[in-house]
């Protein structure tokens, strides 16, 4: 129309007024969503309690049936888990997703990855069944427990807190954000991103979890390395990690250090209190300063200044990047603590911020 206009003038006639049809449009002014009345909004949060008892029900029968399936297993021993077929586990999982425990569902469909790969497989196959069967012990007691603990309980089942909730009730914290790491991978073809924030004030971890499906973009961008002052909202926990970014500011400024323990003993201390406020965490926020790393039988090793060897999981390129950059020099690190390694995502030295 814009180019019809300026090659051809003439054809236009130009109105000190709108038409009629316009201003009517005009004077409506655009559709606004409707205010509910209290009786409008106690019916619908009726409807939306009786939807969450009825996937509550369904989930505590597929907790039973998932009970007998770990009894089961466990009688017969671990070894016989090494002869069965992957359509063992895809059964019970896609049982699992027909009771609403997906979550629980994506984990049991994982395990088979983990049998037979290496010589602690057995223990880490137990850990995760265990880590079922406390859940259902703890979702069959829900009511007699504290609140956070509750949600801690229904988030490891896969019940998600709608954002609109989260930020009318849940904890809001304001503070300089520093982007210390990310890490993104694809989960039943839904691509997913971790980006890890450190408060400068509040010395508070704090998780960026966002979705994109297919090729979609994710709702926001966040520049590793990069410092922003705004407001997150902590999702309900008895460990509060996960957050929603309410407000960002993007400040004109990057991070130079990271600040960490001085000790990798000091944060283990650190890391057991918040497992033992919620044992279902999976990965968790690490941050050691002044480690030495080396190489050794191919594979990277920090040593603190206590002389504690910090074991890693690291790629190759990033393997060499990190001992390139160290040149024997002490760094700070961030990363991921599984439980057993420490996923290395950027380091600092001489004031200098490296992602990897």
């Amino acid at each position: 129309m814009s180019v019809l206009l300026a090659e051809q003038p003439d054809a236009f006639v130009v109105c000190e007024t709108p038409p009629d049809w316009v201003q009517v449009r005009l004077d409506k002014g655009m559709p606004t969503s409707k205010e509910l009345t209290p009786e409008e909004k106690q019916a619908k949060a009726e409807l939306r309690q009786k939807a969450f008892s009825k996937r509550l029900a369904q989930m505590m029968a597929g907790l039973i049936e998932l009970e007998n399936w770990l009894h089961d297993t466990l009688r017969q021993g671990l070894a016989v888990l090494e002869q069965q077929s992957y359509s063992y586990w895809k059964d019970i999982s896609a049982r699992m997703y027909d009771a609403k425990l997906g979550a629980i569902g994506k984990r049991l469909q994982a395990i088979p990855l983990l049998i037979g790969a290496g010589d602690k497989w057995p223990n880490q196959v137990l850990a995760e069944l265990t880590s079922f069967y406390l859940l259902i012990r703890g979702l069959r007691k829900m009511e007699e427990l504290p609140l956070n603990i509750q949600q801690d309980l229904l988030t490891v089942a896969g019940v998600t807190t709608r954002k609109d909730d989260l930020f009318q009730y849940g904890q809001t914290v304001k503070d300089t954000w520093m982007v210390l790491g990310q890490t993104e991978g694809v989960e039943d073809k839904l691509n997913f991103r971790r980006t890890w924030l450190l408060g400068h004030e509040t010395k508070r971890y704090a998780l960026v979890l966002d979705y994109a499906f297919g090729n979609a973009a994710y709702p926001a961008h966040y520049v590793l390395g990069s410092v922003f002052v705004g407001k997150v909202v902590f999702y309900p926990s008895n460990s509060p990690l996960r957050v929603a970014v309410k407000e960002k500011l993007v400040l004109d400024r990057h991070v130079k250090r990271i600040v960490g323990f001085p000790s990798f003993a000091e944060y283990l201390d650190f890391y057991a209190q918040n497992l033992a406020a919620n044992p279902w965490q999976l990965a968790f926020p690490c941050s050691i300063e002044s480690v030495r790393p080396f190489y050794e039988k191919g594979q990277l090793i920090l040593i603190d200044q206590e002389q504690q060897l910090i074991p890693t999981l690291v790629e190759e390129t990033n393997l060499w990047k990190i001992v390139a950059i160290s040149g024997g020099k002490p760094i700070h690190v961030f990363g991921e603590w599984t439980g057993e390694q420490l996923l290395p995502r950027s380091i600092s030295i001489d004031n200098r911020y490296t992602s990897l």
